[in-house]
């Protein structure tokens, strides 16, 4: 599960690898020839707005 760190002093983009496509996508599909499903964060949205839109929380989760 990638999580809140971020790659730093690397090639990759410096955000954090939850988002970083490079990492999840080239690295661990690509590279390393991964084919299941990536679980970043089920709660990593939970409760923020993006784009105007209000995601609800994962289940199990209370809301903020």
């Amino acid at each position: 599960m990638p999580y809140y760190g971020q790659p730093v002093g690397t090639d990759w983009e410096e955000v954090g690898f939850g988002f970083n496509r490079d990492v999840l996508t080239d690295l661990l599909r690509g590279r390393l020839g991964f084919d299941g499903i990536v679980c970043t964060d089920w709660g990593l949205l939970t409760d923020a707005p993006v784009f105007d839109e209000l995601f609800p929380p994962a289940p199990g989760v209370p809301s903020t």
